[in-house]
């Protein structure tokens, strides 16, 4: 219903905007799921629901290919009607020597010139960069993620997430293209890296197991599973359009920030990571980091924690936060076995105080709380080892987390 049919386009000559009818998978439809399916208690609901969506089609729906000057037409086009967000979850691998190192060179003089056209006149884009598994920092150009003034979304994963629902989301996906200058950060875009051929189980529907962490979402008169960058592309689009929503007046460059500066820090390298770039989209982090009132800020006027679980815990347990190292968000898992006075704080090395993230009376279950590295005026505390602290009734633990402001 939030589909705008007067402004839909289409750029392949030949074809219209829409596809042809049917049950079928089609990426346009499953990628405009993820941004923006509307809150409307039907199938799937997208990460920014209340967001006009207009569909620009570059690519023929008989062949899956089509012409660098449509994608660059439909660009201009999107810029010169007043819209905030372009996702782009397409694109192609170029060699960046040889001896088609001059179309190469040539064609990225274009984008260059497109995405600033369109960036000055208001339109934030973010572009996939790639499922091939190739390391973008090595004689490797993806078009047109790579594009001066389009930011470069590549994809992650969680492994087995319905046969453990703690584990860890930010897994490399295998497919997905790397590095530290093509890749700005990342976003879940699923994988089926689970090694098991059990079945899940989740309400109603039984698949095996490595089905539940792909993405699910919208496809041609229903609903499907799917893995890849679009996917990851699909949902920093979302998170923009949220922040443009809170900011009307931000540009391009303001949005960008927000989610680069707001990127959870993961992965070994130091500054930005070979796999990982920038960090992970994090959304909660994004919205805050230019809002009036930051994240550290919301926490002191509102519960930090949540009920993730209500099923009991066997015991009280506190879990390795995530992700770690981080900056400036991670998340903290505690189990209560028993309703229980609790209290969760954080200490620097010299054993001060430097957050109080729980001192409530809680009922039983798991709960996530979580700790922000940056203050209300935007500081982030120094990069270091900190401690974490439960006490819950007469359980007491604690574990050292590590924030990274590099």
């Amino acid at each position: 219903p939030n589909l705008r049919a007067d402004l839909s386009k289409s750029f392949v000559p030949g074809e219209d905007w829409t596809v042809g009818d049917g049950f079928y998978f089609n990426h346009g439809t499953h990628v405009a799921g993820i941004i923006g399916a509307a809150d409307n208690g039907y199938g799937v609901i997208g990460v920014a629901p209340d967001v006009e969506l207009i569909a620009l089609k570059v690519l023929s729906e008989h062949t899956d290919s089509g012409d660098f000057s449509w994608l660059m037409a439909a660009i201009v086009y999107a810029a010169n009607q007043g819209i905030d967000i372009a996702n782009i979850s397409i694109g192609t691998i170029l060699p960046e020597n040889g001896a088609a190192a001059a179309n190469t060179s040539e064609l990225k003089a274009m984008f260059d010139s497109v995405s600033r056209y369109a960036n000055e006149r208001g339109l934030f884009i973010v572009a996939s960069a790639g499922e091939q598994h190739q390391n973008l920092d090595r004689s490797q150009v993806h078009f047109p993620s790579v594009t001066e003034h389009i930011v470069s979304v590549a994809s992650t994963t969680p492994i087995g997430w319905l046969v453990d629902p703690y584990t860890s989301f930010f897994n490399g996906s295998s497919y997905s293209n790397y590095g530290r200058t093509g890749v700005d950060f990342v976003a879940p875009g699923g994988d089926a890296s689970y090694p098991g051929e059990e079945n899940c189980q989740l309400a109603s529907i039984e698949r095996p197991c490595w089905v539940f962490d792909f993405a699910f979402s919208t496809i041609s008169d229903g609903w499907g599973w799917v893995t890849n960058t679009g996917a990851a592309t699909a949902h920093a689009a979302g998170v923009a359009a949220l922040y443009k929503s809170l900011h009307p007046d931000a540009s391009p460059e303001d949005i960008r920030a927000a989610l680069k500066g707001s990127a959870y820090k993961i992965g070994a390298t130091p500054g930005k990571d070979e796999v990982f770039g920038g960090g992970h989209l994090n959304a909660l982090g994004a919205l805050s980091i230019h809002n009036n009132k930051s994240f550290a800020l919301h926490q002191q006027e509102s519960e930090s924690f949540t009920l993730v679980r209500e099923e009991i815990p066997t015991n009280f347990e506190l879990t390795q936060n995530y992700p770690n190292p981080f900056n400036p968000l991670t998340t903290i898992n505690f189990h209560l076995p028993e309703q229980s006075q609790v209290y969760v704080g954080v200490y620097d090395v010299q054993g001060r105080q430097v957050a109080t993230l729980v001192d409530n009376e809680l009922k039983a279950g798991c709960y996530d709380t979580y700790w922000n590295g940056r203050d209300e005026n935007g500081n982030t505390v120094e990069s270091g080892v900190y401690m974490y602290k439960i006490i819950a009734n007469n359980y007491v633990d604690s574990k050292v987390m590590t924030f990274s402001n590099n």
